[in-house]
């Protein structure tokens, strides 16, 4: 919940304004449209490798860590596998390995198998007799630009490029068949039936999504492999390829959809000089015709924004190369948004790093990215669409302001959650500062405590406790403190038979919770954190004090009783400065020994961030105006940035005119009138500005609203959003 009570005002009068006020933000109108293709990039698998018994402990792991990327970026359309699925084209029992890796991303997607796609590698063909007259020819490849010609124009040289790859056809043929005309996996099709090219393995074919059309190509650029010892620079592509794929023309096919990729098994400096200027970078690549280029082969992942280029990590490469460089095993997912004429490219790119000896896949957070604010995936790279996309059927839709936590669309506020983290992850036998996020009213605290404990369990090590202060005020505003402290032992124990039971047997509730509380620690193996947030809420109930007198004691039992205490944690939000509750509450309370982190507006960094997200380019003078109406808060702010997707990024009209800022407005007034004549008064001294000197008394509860801010001891208008207000 975002909104709460204000110190003086009456609590009936407060229950109803926070039920008006959280009536107020379940938005009704849909988000601005956008579809959404992604993908798992998978590459250089070497099935039937030696050493091949690494693979079901490294399986295991990348099954696990794809639950745990689903939940940031999933679910996954497609699989695009970039070659060398076999060690040595022995392709016999792959499928069934194939087909638990799609069934694994299905059982995480309601049950819809991604479509795969994939594109040979070296190690996925046979090497012919090097006898044969056709491949003593061919080793005059580099050398000769009469075989170079030939091999293109002249078909008798290609055969044995196609005895080479008869394994890999023989696979492949059957997943390529499949997808006939109109083929559905989940919410995505394939429109028309794929079309195969002039080598084994080049294919293209168009993924519908809506009215949306992604194009994607893949190419053989393994077929020199036939020769011993290629080395960089010594592989091969051609413009042929592309045309022969899409009919004769490829650029006019790649601008019939609204974006495209391109898959191949070698980077671009593989390739040969001929291959790489004359027809990857001028006629198949030019200006940018694909959105993204796909690659493996060289086992290191790596990104080049500019040219578009991702080298994911091999599937299965731990391994040292000739020169000592660590082949991490690893994968990689991507996300395409389309919306009107642009479109934004994303890749979250996973290797396994050592810990404690086990090899656990995370975030790539190598020199070979350049990481987003996030710190979890790449920088979004926006690009112009071949034709605009209206994406009437939405698939991935914004949340709207004041929707439930998600970590894919939440602006990381990387230094505020790293210090709450740090404080939890404390070990040892002392008391733990809880940490304690702080600041005015819709300035995202909700998202923050949500987004820290995101970050704390990615590993599930944690039991986590929510305490609902809004659910419990509208239940227990009138209630004993016995009927309250049962209300949040059954919340702990889940478990009312239990809760009834020790509440007979022990004469105070506060024993009885408290002996609940330590047999549950017992119990469990892992660290239990409890999250109140808006806990200064209760702070004028009668048994707000009592609470947190009670968890003041369970902090303080880690340093007299560390078994089991020391499993205890505790995580808060309040809109109230922290030194003045502990002012307040004297020392018998968790904030004399707290950790408090303050909650300031949205940075101008942060702003671009969330404009990024609602698919919005702001100009310096955009963001002057958004700071100027909005102060950077984050509810407000957010709220103007929904308006201005469909209407324009006029922010002075959007101040005066959005029915939401308006609605928030006309209930703060509300609650403003209902704070207290003094705090009243004291508001329209600030708002024409004749306050001179902050006061405590009446400025705090307006500094909690987030109408006002404190400046040099100088009471000031947080905004020009809240000039109207009365």
């Amino acid at each position: 919940m975002l909104y709460g009570n204000a110190r003086g005002v009456p609590q009936g009068s407060a229950m109803r304004i926070r039920r008006e006020l959280t009536s107020l933000l379940d938005f009704s109108e849909k988000p601005r449209p956008m579809t959404t293709f992604s993908w798992l990039h998978l590459t250089d698998r070497h099935h039937g490798a030696s050493k091949g018994w690494k693979w079901p402990s490294i399986k295991d792991e990348f099954f696990q860590d794809l639950v745990r990327l689903h939940k940031i970026c999933g679910p996954w359309d497609l699989i695009l596998f970039t070659g060398d699925l076999t060690n040595r084209a022995d392709f016999g029992k792959l499928d069934e390995e194939i087909e638990e890796i799609r069934e694994k991303v299905a059982e995480l997607s309601n049950g819809e198998k991604p479509i795969l796609l994939a594109v040979p590698g070296n190690h996925d063909l046979e090497k012919p007799d090097q006898d044969n007259p056709l491949i003593e020819k061919l080793q005059q490849w580099g050398e000769s630009d009469k075989v170079r010609s030939d091999f293109w124009e002249k078909g008798f040289y290609r055969h044995v490029v196609e005895e080479s790859f008869q394994n890999y056809q023989d696979w492949w043929e059957p997943y390529f068949n499949a997808l006939g005309n109109d083929y559905q996996s989940g919410v995505v099709r394939v429109k028309d039936k794929p079309k195969k090219g002039l080598l084994p393995g080049d294919f293209s074919v168009t993924i519908e999504k809506g009215e949306c059309r992604l194009g994607i190509i893949g190419l053989n650029t393994s077929f020199l492999h036939m020769l011993p010892d290629r080395k960089p620079g010594q592989v091969a592509l051609h413009t042929d390829q592309f045309a022969k794929v899409c009919g004769g023309d490829g650029p006019k096919w790649a601008r019939d959809h609204h974006a495209c990729l391109l898959m191949t098994h070698h980077p671009p400096e593989w390739l040969d000089k001929e291959s790489k200027e004359e027809h990857l970078l001028a006629e198949i690549q030019p200006q940018n015709l694909f959105a993204a280029h796909l690659c493996g082969h060289v086992h290191k992942a790596s990104y080049e924004p500019l040219r578009r280029l991702f080298r994911a990590c091999s599937l299965f490469g731990l391994k040292l190369t000739e020169n000592g460089d660590d082949r991490r095993h690893g994968y990689a997912a991507g996300r395409i948004d389309l919306h009107g004429t642009k479109g934004k490219l994303d890749f979250w790119p996973r290797a396994a790093k050592k810990e404690e000896h086990v090899m656990c896949l995370q975030e790539d957070d190598s020199d070979n990215f350049f990481l987003n604010a996030k710190g979890k995936y790449t920088q979004p790279l926006e690009f112009d669409l071949s034709k605009p996309c209206t994406g009437k059927d939405q698939i991935r839709e914004i949340p709207e302001p004041g929707s439930p936590y998600s970590p894919d669309f939440c602006v990381r506020r990387t230094s505020l959650v790293g210090r709450a983290l740090v404080q939890l992850r404390k070990g040892g036998s002392k008391p733990h500062e809880p940490p304690v996020f702080w600041g005015p009213r819709g300035f995202g605290k909700r998202w923050l405590v949500q987004d820290t404990l995101h970050e704390l369990n990615r590993e599930n090590q944690y039991e986590i406790v929510h305490i609902d202060i809004d659910a419990a005020l509208v239940k227990y505003a009138n209630s004993s403190l016995s009927e309250f402290f049962r209300w949040v032992a059954g919340r702990i124990v889940q478990n009312s038979e239990i809760v009834g039971n020790y509440f007979e047997e022990y004469a105070s509730p506060i024993q009885a919770i408290t002996a609940l509380m330590k047999l549950h620690l017992e119990k469990i193996t892992v660290p239990f954190v409890l999250v109140i947030e808006n806990a200064d809420r209760i702070v004028s109930y009668s048994f707000g004090e009592e609470l947190f007198k009670l968890l003041r004691t369970w902090i303080n039992d880690a340093g007299r009783e560390p078994d089991p205490w020391v499993k205890f944690l505790l995580i808060m939000s309040v809109e109230t400065n922290v030194s003045y509750l502990s002012d307040r509450l004297l020392y018998d309370s968790p904030f004399n020994i707290a950790y408090p982190i303050p909650v300031e507006p949205f940075t101008d960094d942060e702003i671009l961030e969330l404009a990024d997200i609602f698919g919005i380019s702001l100009t310096e003078d955009d963001r002057r105006s958004i700071k100027e109406q909005f102060g950077n808060q984050p509810l407000v702010t957010t709220t103007a940035l929904h308006h201005a997707n469909k209407e324009g990024k006029d922010w002075k009209r959007i101040a005066e005119e959005s029915d939401k800022l308006q609605g928030y407005i006309e209930h703060l007034a509300h609650e403003l009138r209902a704070i207290g004549r003094e705090q009243f008064r004291g508001f329209m001294k600030v708002q024409t500005g004749l306050a001179k000197r902050w006061d405590r008394e009446t400025h705090e509860p307006l500094e909690r609203l987030g109408l006002v801010v404190n400046r040099q001891e100088v009471p000031e208008l947080s905004c020009e959003l809240y000039r109207s207000i009365l």
